[in-house]
Order: structure tokens, then sequence, then C-alpha cells
């Protein structure tokens, strides 16, 4: 099972949940995360040519943005590879 399809679901069952918040300020509901997360998915796999298997670095500063490129790349059946962005 893709770790997506939770999203999936979760998407379909709660979908004006909120599913990312910065503070108190709700940024995107479920449905909304699952919607996005699955636009970006299909740029990475056609616009991008990856396939599923293939590592996605993702080399960010802690932002919500980055739970929409994470699930983006579990839709994708991608997978992640979080580097520290302090390296250098």
């Amino acid at each position: 099972m893709n770790i997506a399809h939770l999203l999936a679901r979760s998407a379909g069952r709660h979908a004006d949940l909120p599913a990312v918040a910065l503070g108190g300020a709700v940024l995107l509901s479920q449905r909304q995360l699952a919607a996005r997360a699955a636009g970006i998915a299909g740029s990475l796999r056609h616009g991008l040519g990856l396939v599923p298997g293939d590592r996605v670095a993702l080399a960010t500063r802690n932002h919500p943005d980055y739970v929409e490129l994470l699930a983006a790349i579990w839709w994708a059946g991608l997978a992640a590879v979080p580097v520290n962005a302090a390296l250098h």
C-alpha cells in the first residue's frame, strides 16, 4: 500500500477537516491537500519523467509546503529523501 492512499482516504472521509496549519491558520483542508498533492505528483511523473521508485531529494526549510511536497512524492510512488537544508 502506498502511504498516499491514506491521504486519499482521509480526503474522501474528512474532506473539510484541516490537514495543514501554520499557527492557528488552517492553510489546507484534507481535500485541498489531496488535490494539490495529486497535481504535483502528475508534474513529477509526466513533466519530469520520474517513475515509481525514483528518489527525490527534499532540501527545504521547515515550512508547510514541505507537507505538500512529501505527499506529492508519495502520491507519485516516489521515494522521498529528506536532506538537512543546513548542510554545506
